[in-house]
């Protein structure tokens, strides 16, 4: 880089603010130090001065007055001004990029963008064919709401947070247009969308792990998927069975160990004992295992059958005929089988973290269902003392008008009542409507993260067939 140095006795004579023409010519043969001494203009003139470069008596006035005008403040020589010229490199970096995307100007510093060298922005020769030379701006037809993280990848040396309005698929995009690298890419999904599987860890034994994943991954092989279709038509005929035993005709032979209910129940019950049996010794950590909420559905659905097959053989008919109401509670226990099907069926799954996410909405839906009830059942209770005998008694009669069901079983007559009913009639609309979009937004979150990690895992485990194709073919 190339400096010029100046004196400031130099820089007087220059801009004229020396005394007359002697100053200045004294000023070219001489220059004065802060003790006196003096140096031949010649010494001077080869390298740092001015002169060693432009004809005897005449200074390169192409620097601008500016270095002068500095270099004048100072008539001791030890307060040398020195000015870089700067390159063609560094008046780049400070010049200013427009980059209009889709109609919104942004506008940054060409030293910003130049941090990523390799990606769409950070490389001129990439970004050269989008650039309007009418406008003098590069012109993208992008998310703009996107373009905003992406613009703050640069600013902030790598951070990448995506906006909530984005979709996750829709900013994927934008990074791989943008060209930010494949590391950024995989940092993004290893951030955004787990891929890993659902049952956490996996055992260290090789016959283990085998096992779990036959049980626990259906779309691992082709025998997992196998297990997985039977295991649903399994708990499908348990649940046909619970429902096919109260129809008049077989409540009687239910119980008959000879009957064919009573067969295929006892068949269900073994496939699912087995199936938790050997889920639990494959599991890589069997405390979690026991405590996870399917599991605990699981075990739900096979200890009623065991304790009525208990009771049924160490009690007598006295004994059985005190526990009707017993037996018939475990026995409607059973209908929990069907949260079994949330293990093979993924829509359920995300049923269940639905509401998980919108309990504090539910909570707020039943708090104020709580309240227009009380209120409504008050005001219909004293308006139609006659067909509501209690308020306890006018509370079905606020709950059925409220969700929009309306039996008609309690209905009131009077002008009063009917007014108070079409007041419960709208509130209660009001009241299911409001936490509803929540819900709606909560729910079209997790389809669309399950989605993605589908597709991504199916992506992972097509690179990774491919990988040991190749590597088995080359040895």
């Amino acid at each position: 880089m190339e400096a010029v140095f100046i004196s400031g006795a130099q820089g007087l004579n220059t801009e004229g603010l020396g005394e007359g023409g002697d100053l200045g010519r004294r000023n070219r043969h001489h220059s004065i130090d802060a003790v006196g001494r003096s140096f031949s203009s010649s010494a001077l003139r080869g390298r740092y001065s001015p002169e060693g470069r432009t004809p005897r008596g005449r200074f390169n006035s192409d620097l601008g007055t500016g270095a002068f005008e500095q270099a004048a403040k100072f008539l001791r020589p030890e307060k040398i001004s020195v000015y870089p010229l700067l390159g063609r490199s560094a008046k780049r970096r400070r010049e200013r990029v427009k980059i209009n995307v889709s109609g919104m100007i942004y506008e940054t510093l060409e030293s910003t963008l130049s941090r990523f060298p390799d990606s769409l922005l950070g490389s001129p020769k990439k970004r050269e064919k989008y650039f309007d030379s009418k406008k003098r701006e590069f012109f993208f037809d992008r998310n703009r709401i996107a373009f905003d993280a992406i613009l703050y990848f640069y600013q902030s040396y790598g951070k990448l947070l995506r906006p909530a309005e984005v979709d996750r698929k829709a900013f994927l995009d934008e990074i791989q247009f943008f060209e930010l690298g494949d590391d950024v890419i995989e940092r993004f999904k290893a951030l955004e969308v787990s891929v890993e599987p659902e049952s956490g860890p996996m055992p260290e034994n090789p016959l283990q792990r085998k096992i779990w994943e036959v049980m626990e991954l259906p779309h691992s092989s082709l025998l997992a998927q196998i297990v997985a279709i039977w295991s649903v038509f399994v708990i499908l005929l348990s649940i046909v069975i619970f429902c096919i035993e109260t129809l008049p005709r077989f409540r009687e032979s239910r119980n008959d160990k000879n009957s064919a209910l009573y067969g295929l129940e006892m068949f269900c019950v073994a496939w699912f004992t087995v199936e938790y049996v050997v889920r639990l010794l494959a599991a890589p950590q069997k405390l979690r295992f026991i405590r996870g909420f399917l599991n605990i559905i699981d075990l739900i659905a096979i200890l009623p059958y065991y304790i009525i097959l208990g009771l049924s053989a160490g009690g007598n008919g006295k004994d059985s005929g005190s526990s009707v109401a017993f037996f018939r509670i475990l026995r409607l226990v059973r209908v929990f089988r069907i949260f079994k099907l949330s293990r093979h069926y993924r829509g359920l799954k995300i049923l269940g973290m639905t509401l998980k996410a919108s309990l504090r909405e539910l909570l707020l839906l039943s708090f104020f269902l709580l309240m227009g009830v009380i209120i409504f059942s008050s005001g219909v209770y004293y308006a139609e003392s006659a067909n509501f005998g209690s308020i306890p008694e006018a509370f079905w009669w606020s709950v059925v008008t409220m969700t929009t069901v309306g039996y008609g079983d309690k209905t009131p007559t009077t002008a009063w009542g009917k007014v108070i009913g079409s007041m419960c009639a709208v509130a209660g609309v009001l009241t299911l409507a409001l936490p509803v979009p929540v819900i709606v937004s909560n729910f079209s979150y997790f389809y669309t993260l399950d989605k993605e990690k589908r597709a991504l895992y199916k992506e992972d485990s097509k690179v990774t067939i491919s990988r040991e194709q190749s590597s088995a073919s080359t040895s």
